[in-house]
């Protein structure tokens, strides 16, 4: 566990904005983006994305009442262009974490679509799922989003940017839904705690000494 508190696994609503009532508009998901990317990286962390792209990614309404993780961590000594090119190599992740990627094969469509196969272990088992990546450079943006798998659901984003200090910031989030709603209040924060050790493991391995994690990932959710 690299010496970090796993993620807490209380479950209340998720505070998403796309899951409460809200009169501030949400950023469209990069696939449904018609316009061309942003000009800059002024997507700049304080407590929250203030400029560029603000808020967590957007997600659809299905996804509000299941568990949502989020870790942030901050880097000194690299730009967001290095980190961000790191995180996107999604290619190298089953040599950072070979314990439980099993396999992860990348490909890209005729029209520039990127899709990500991957084969990841959990709990005695294999977890296999098909996904789209909307990865936007410009904006240091992934967007992710199951089409086929093992999950009920899958969605999240990584985003890279700086602080006011000039240091880079790293987030990702994530929501998700096993499809087993009998045992998902045993099942859900086993899924949580092993996502937490995996993003560990992965961005320290990938990012190195400097990284500095906030003290726990937080976890949303709700099964009513």
């Amino acid at each position: 566990m690299i010496g970090q508190p796993v993620a807490s696994t209380r479950f209340s609503p998720t505070s998403h904005p796309t899951c409460r009532s809200s009169s501030r508009s949400q950023d469209p998901p990069l696939w449904a983006t018609t316009g061309p990317p942003p000009p800059d990286r002024s997507h700049r962390w304080n407590g929250h994305w203030t400029t560029g792209h603000a808020g967590p990614p957007a997600i659809g309404k299905e996804l509000c009442n299941m568990p949502e993780y989020q870790l942030h961590a901050t880097v000194s000594g690299r730009t967001p262009e290095a980190v961000f090119a790191l995180i996107e190599d999604f290619g190298r992740y089953p040599e950072v974490v070979p314990n439980v990627i099993e396999s992860l094969s990348v490909t890209v469509a005729d029209d520039g679509a990127r899709y990500s196969e991957w084969a990841v272990r959990f709990h005695g088992g294999i977890l296999k799922w098909r996904e789209r990546d909307d990865v936007s450079i410009a904006a240091d943006r992934i967007e992710f989003r199951q089409i086929v798998g093992d999950f009920a659901e899958l969605a999240g984003s990584w985003r890279v940017g700086t602080t006011p200090e000039g240091e880079v910031r790293v987030s990702i989030v994530a929501s998700f839904d096993l499809g087993m709603p009998d045992v998902a209040t045993i099942l859900d924060p086993i899924a949580l705690a092993a996502f937490d050790e995996t993003m560990r493991t992965l961005l320290t391995t990938l990012l190195g000494p400097a990284l500095r994690f906030d003290s726990v990932a937080t976890t949303a959710g709700s099964r009513s």
